[in-house]
């Protein structure tokens, strides 16, 4: 895991006290440590260079954002300080023992972070992710839900946890109590995106606040009982907030908002399990989409070992508002049908950031027609699932396979059910048949030529590149042999089906 010189400095000045100065950031860039030993080289951005002072060079070639751990009286210059950070200690150390001293607090935090991955990619068990999290900050961590209720909290013992995580009763939301006494110092301050240093009553607390995609989701308090407030533990909490929700998607019950409402509705929906009661009311209330559609994506091979997590977020990101989830082999994602209505211009634009965002993985899609009641979700899925089969056998090429597309073809397809669709055959079809397996003229492609051509002979003749007298004769023959009037629309309709019927078998086992 990368830091960054506040994160290094805080954590050697309790053994080396310690000063840094010059430029850096917050952002978690900053490699393990590392001998300067070529004078005349360049000191790099994102690096920590161990030096001490007889080691200084006289003129230093350094890129903006590098960091230097030296020790002894250094002065450097302003030029320098400007562009890079230095962490000067007070004391003189062996140069080793400060190797050693900087590579345990990496350790430190690689362990932490490596842990956490862990569990999110697990478990996904929130408390044991919080008390890992406190035992890093090595002081009380609590994290809450967009509703108040305790998540998780750790480093607070017995009693300290009754009484500042529940009412009277064991119950799991926040106390009346304990929130009266923040909103006395503060709002509550759910727009807020940055880390918050608060004093609540005498007690120091660095607070941030959970989000799901722009929907506020909770808030997470680290509470300074052992030590000072610590800069370098800002990015750290960011960190700690992603992970968090990425495993706090896993358990729903913790994500009360409209987003997450709507995903636990749809998952429930595509698993034909009911829809919480509760949710219902609140889905009556919220602002939902006219109409919706589905879109299933079928993970190539090389998507398909990216954690599904990482590319529902993304989708996600690409149409804010979307629900994206993986469900049986693919990723599932309902959005807005304005998003991709039946405008060439509207379907372009979606396949387009589409192609952008997933292009070199050769992802498919299908796509359902548009549907207004969100609770009819199941159906729509299968109309996805059925677009990106028929397409994968009809047009194998095709990446984006739409519902209507192949709305014939699937109903023509389970038309006969388990039965042969010979079965479904006039005996005349039949008698066609037999006639063109001896002879060099198809009576069967002039039969399926004349039907989609509604019995117009000028237009079949055409079609078939013949006279207009021979298809007379042949149409005559085809008769006598079917012995079925073709002006009923009841025995155009059948013969239709069954001729379509056989040229989607021949398209699938070609």
């Amino acid at each position: 895991m990368k830091l960054n010189a506040q994160i290094l400095f805080e954590n050697l000045n309790e053994s080396f006290p310690a000063e840094l100065s010059g430029y850096h950031t917050s952002e978690l860039n900053l490699r393990r440590p590392e001998f300067f030993l070529d004078p005349s080289g360049t000191m790099q951005a994102g690096h920590l260079y161990l030096l001490t002072g007889e080691q200084f060079p006289r003129r230093l070639k350094l890129e903006k954002g590098c960091v230097i751990l030296c020790t002894g009286n250094v002065p450097l210059a302003r030029q320098y300080l400007d562009r890079c950070a230095l962490i000067r200690l007070r004391e003189k150390a062996d140069a080793f023992t400060l190797m050693n001293a900087v590579t345990a607090v990496f350790d430190k935090y690689s362990f932490w972070y490596e842990q956490l991955h862990q569990i999110v990619e697990t478990t996904a068990d929130l408390q044991e992710m919080t008390e890992l999290t406190s035992r890093l900050f090595r002081n009380p961590v609590m994290v809450l839900d967009s509703e108040l209720r305790y998540v998780a909290t750790a480093g607070y013992d017995q009693d300290e946890r009754k009484s500042i995580a529940f009412e009277e009763g064991g119950a799991d939301k926040l106390s009346i109590n304990a929130l009266n006494q923040f909103l006395s110092v503060t709002d509550m301050k759910t727009d807020e995106t940055d880390p918050m240093h608060l004093e609540i009553l005498g007690n120091s607390v660095l607070s941030y606040n959970l989000f799901d995609l722009n929907e506020y989701a909770g808030s997470l308090t680290l509470e300074y009982r052992s030590g000072d407030y610590r800069p370098g533990d800002e990015p750290i909490i960011r960190l700690f907030a992603h992970y968090l929700m990425l495993a706090m998607k896993q358990h729903t019950r913790y994500m009360s908002s409209g987003h997450s409402i709507l995903r636990q509705t749809f998952q429930s929906l595509l698993e034909d399990m009911p829809v919480d009661p509760e949710d219902r009311l609140r889905l009556e209330h919220m602002d939902l989409p006219a109409q919706w559609r589905c879109i299933v994506l079928q993970p190539s091979e090389r998507l398909s070992k990216v954690p599904a997590s990482y590319v529902c977020e993304q989708v996600e990101a690409l149409y804010p508002g979307s629900i994206a989830f993986s469900h049986e082999t693919g990723i599932v994602l309902f959005l807005s049908s304005d998003l991709l209505d039946n405008s060439a211009e509207a379907r372009r634009e979606f396949i387009r950031l589409l192609e952008e965002q997933f292009d070199s993985t050769g992802v498919r899609v299908g796509i359902s027609s548009p549907f207004a009641d969100l609770f009819t979700a199941r159906w729509y899925y299968t109309q996805g699932r059925i677009a990106l089969e028929n397409g994968s056998i009809f047009d194998p090429e095709e990446t984006f396979c739409f519902f209507e597309h192949y709305a014939l073809e699937e109903l023509i397809i389970n038309a006969p059910g388990d039965q042969p669709l010979e079965m479904y055959f006039p005996e005349g079809l039949t008698r066609l048949f037999e006639h063109d397996a001896r002879s060099a003229t198809s009576y069967i492609e002039t039969l399926d030529t004349f039907l989609r051509n509604n019995l117009n002979v000028t237009a079949t003749a055409e079609a078939l590149y013949i006279h207009r007298s021979t298809l007379l004769e042949r149409l005559s023959r085809i008769r006598k042999e079917l012995r079925e009037d073709l002006k009923d629309p009841d025995v155009q309709l059948r013969l239709r089906i069954l001729l379509k019927a056989l040229e989607l078998r021949q398209k699938a086992f070609a």
